[in-house]
């Protein structure tokens, strides 16, 4: 696909989820926008928003949340989940894109369970085939993120579990 259309393609998507979220709400509850008193359900639905548009609109609201000079209490305390709490992405699209890049014979068991969660990566345990314990780490895929191929894909390393 064209760069240009991949831009509009990412723009619309922005824009749709920029209207369920209902940013303008959410503007005019920080005073951008008019004067409405902030509240709980804007502030979580903006949250959500930006985790559905990936990796860099979190680390956005991950930056906001650390300036209560710019936002009301009850954002600054939502958009405080994206710093302490990423959900975790389902083991099955882990456990397909790990097949497709490392192969599907690479390991003899891989834990559904991850280790650890992030805005960028997920980590899971896993066993490789000659008994060595490793840790896999395996990038979130975001549409709008511009990484290189090469950190966008799993990586697995010794294990110290």
């Amino acid at each position: 696909m064209a760069p240009r259309a991949k831009r509009l393609r990412r723009a619309v998507e922005v824009a749709r989820v920029a209207r369920r979220s209902k940013l303008t709400r959410v503007l005019r509850e920080i005073g951008v926008a008019g004067g409405r008193p902030p509240t709980r359900d804007a502030a979580q639905e903006f949250r959500e928003g930006l985790e559905e548009l990936g990796t860099t609109y979190v680390k956005l609201g991950q930056l906001l949340s650390s300036r209560p000079d710019l936002l009301p209490d009850v954002y600054i305390d939502e958009l405080s989940k994206l710093v302490d709490a990423a959900p975790p992405v389902a083991f099955e699209e882990i456990r397909q894109r790990i097949e497709e890049e490392l192969g599907e014979d690479a390991f003899a068991s891989i834990d559904a369970e991850p280790l650890a969660s992030a805005s960028i990566a997920q980590v899971h345990a896993a066993l490789l085939k000659d008994g060595r314990e490793v840790v896999v780490r395996r990038p979130r895929s975001s549409s709008s993120s511009r990484r290189s191929r090469t950190s966008s894909r799993c990586i697995c390393a010794p294990s110290s579990i």
